[in-house]
């Protein structure tokens, strides 16, 4: 079958610039650019990424989206695995740098639609099944580079739900049938990184999900930080999910299977991350949940508060420990008790300084 001639210049040829005559309808290969090896693009893409010479990192944001979408659709649907019980630490719902300086950089976006961090409030606003690239940050004087590994879990940041699984909703997790659309449809949470294999599993005595990273890649050069992408596939406003409760995410960085670092990192997965962050900002929030509002409540309590000294980490770690059990019992919430343990800590640090 002759290929198709353009409308209008059915009876018109067309002369190359060698005086040839050419058929307008028809494109050879010769019209095409070259192919550019994988080799090739591997390195330009690269050198995108971590250009320090690009406009402000608008390159380098680029690239990153651009990364995460792209490992994103790459990632081949795995099957998650059910472990028998869940581990004590994973409760735990406070920032902890550890020898490494573990520590959490997220991108700024200015769109309404775009992943926002709040500096203010240390708190990720994102949109349902939106990408984010996380950059683990960590510094390591050791001789030998140790090899890390990373366990993340979304959990419930108030003590009436912290023992229950944050899952995906009903509609979204379903078929119209009313089966599993896919066996990881129930994980809210979805973690990945370049050529590391991302294993999800869930605990059988609570049913709480966790995604592990084992082994972590190379960190890269002087900018000591491994790059993850991190996404979310449930509306926080979805019933039978969410279901507007407070959540958060807890990394923690870990060695041949121990601890050395953890962070906490609040989350709203929403339709507008842009206007709900700018909202909270504002003191919008709920309960007053703003620093100031934090500070005026803890005035209008009238309790009194003491503090107990630990010497050394371990310490801190059990008695740390020990208050979050206390303060869960009498009802409070662990998530601001323990911001408010971060903050006195912090001030007594840079008053030693």
């Amino acid at each position: 079958m002759p290929p198709p001639h353009l409308h209008g210049d059915d009876h018109l040829p067309v002369h190359g610039s060698d005086g040839e005559v050419t058929d307008p309808g028809h494109i050879s290969s010769s019209d095409l650019l070259p192919p550019v090896k994988e080799e090739i693009f591997d390195q330009l893409y690269d050198e995108a990424m971590h250009d320090s010479l690009s406009s402000e990192g608008e390159l380098s944001d680029i690239a990153n989206r651009e990364r995460s979408r792209s490992m994103m659709s790459k990632t081949s649907l795995s099957v998650p695995t059910m472990i028998k019980s869940e581990p004590p630490s994973s409760c735990l719902l406070s920032d902890w740098p550890g020898e490494y300086q573990f520590s959490l950089g997220l991108p700024e976006y200015t769109r309404p639609r775009d992943p926002q961090y709040s500096n203010i409030l240390n708190k990720l606003y994102i949109c349902q099944n939106s990408s984010v690239t996380v950059k683990l940050f960590l510094t390591n004087s050791a001789p030998l580079n140790p090899v890390f590994s990373l366990k993340a879990a979304m959990v419930f940041t108030s003590p009436d739900h912290s023992n229950q699984s944050v899952t995906v909703c009903y509609q979204h997790s379903r078929t119209s049938a009313g089966k599993l659309k896919d066996p990881l449809s129930p994980h809210l949470m979805r973690v990945s990184s370049e050529l590391v294999e991302t294993k999800y599993l869930q605990f059988k005595d609570t049913g709480k999900h966790l995604v592990v990273l084992d082994p972590l890649p190379s960190i890269y050069g002087s900018d000591q930080f491994i790059p993850v992408t991190v996404k979310f596939t449930d509306l926080g406003s979805c019933p039978g999910g969410i279901n507007r409760r407070d959540t958060a995410v807890v990394f923690s960085l870990e060695v041949e299977g121990v601890p050395v670092g953890r962070r906490v990192l609040p989350a709203r997965v929403c339709t507008c991350p842009k206007r709900d962050r700018e909202h909270d900002e504002k003191g919008g929030e709920g309960n007053n949940k703003t620093k100031g509002g934090v500070e005026k409540q803890l005035a209008r309590s009238g309790e009194e508060k003491f503090w107990v000294l630990a010497k050394g980490r371990d310490n801190y770690e059990a008695l740390r420990k020990v208050g979050e059990v206390l303060e869960k019992g009498r009802g409070g919430d662990v998530g601001q008790w323990g911001l408010e343990v971060d903050k006195v800590n912090k001030k007594r640090r840079l008053d030693n300084q």
